[in-house]
């Protein structure tokens, strides 16, 4: 019995979750049970060559999934029940899981559980137990995502924070699905009651469909504001440790921003 399968029926006698490959799905389940950032991503074999295409897929997320080779490759394969292992960034697992469920190529996916298993490829290196990682990260839809040209992303990201900063809108990462802004320098943006420096990350990620949805992660880091001016700040924190709350209720404030922009683009 492989190691999947032994992980299939320890949760199936255990009582918590109930599922078959036939399309049901993890994705509520207590946090501390789960391995952080590792998702096992099942290949739908009835979609044609969905086992070569789907690593084709995987990679037009760019650096934000990393795939880890099993023993036997695919992972699964003796079984014919051909999976992935992938790592995402800590905070972003559920919100990866609807978008990789809508692809075709995905029959399922899921969060193992295991807190004392180690990551593929990290050899001894055992996750560090990090309160914060299990933390999720704001995870926002775009209503009208099919219809936003992916290359006036920059300029929409732009529009919304002129005024803000100066020159502070960055496009870190772009890939064919996805697109990563960071925006610097901010100042009572996000939490309003202390006076810090904030650093935003905006991911816009595309669903690979007919009709294509799309996703955005929104997460920050925030830091005491110098005592002298032209110091740089130091000591930045994630914002979704101790004001989670704040960043939630930012991003949907910021959805509903773009959705404006969107609906009325002048």
């Amino acid at each position: 019995m492989t190691y999947f399968n032994k992980f299939i029926a320890t949760h199936l006698l255990s009582g918590f979750v109930v599922f078959s490959f036939m399309g049901l799905w993890i994705e509520h389940a207590v946090a501390d049970d789960f391995i952080p950032k590792l998702l096992y991503v099942g290949v739908n074999t009835k979609v044609k060559n969905a086992n070569n295409r789907i690593d084709q897929f995987l990679k037009k997320y760019g650096k934000r999934i990393t795939v880890f080779q099993c023993k036997e490759n695919p992972c699964g394969k003796k079984n014919k029940r051909p999976f992935r292992k992938i790592r995402v960034k800590s905070g972003t697992e559920n919100g990866w899981i609807k978008i990789l469920r809508k692809s075709p190529l995905v029959k399922y996916v899921i969060r193992p559980k295991d807190t004392n298993d180690r990551l593929p490829g990290d050899g001894s290196v055992v996750e560090v137990d990090d309160p914060c990682a299990k933390q999720a990260l704001p995870f926002i839809s775009l209503k009208y995502g099919s219809e936003v040209p992916f290359e006036s992303l920059e300029n929409l990201v732009k529009k919304i924070y002129q005024g803000k900063c100066d020159n502070c809108v960055q496009l870190d990462e772009s890939s064919s699905l996805a697109k990563t802004f960071s925006i610097v320098d901010l100042n009572k943006e996000v939490i309003k009651e202390e006076n810090f420096v904030e650093n935003l990350a905006l991911s816009f990620l595309m669903t690979d469909e007919k009709k294509p949805e799309w996703f955005i992660v929104v997460s920050g880091q925030y830091a005491p504001v110098p005592e002298k001016k032209g110091v740089p700040p130091t000591h930045f924190q994630e914002m979704r440790c101790q004001y989670h709350e704040q960043l939630k209720a930012y991003a949907d404030k910021f959805q509903g921003k773009l959705q404006g922009y969107l609906e009325n683009p002048k």
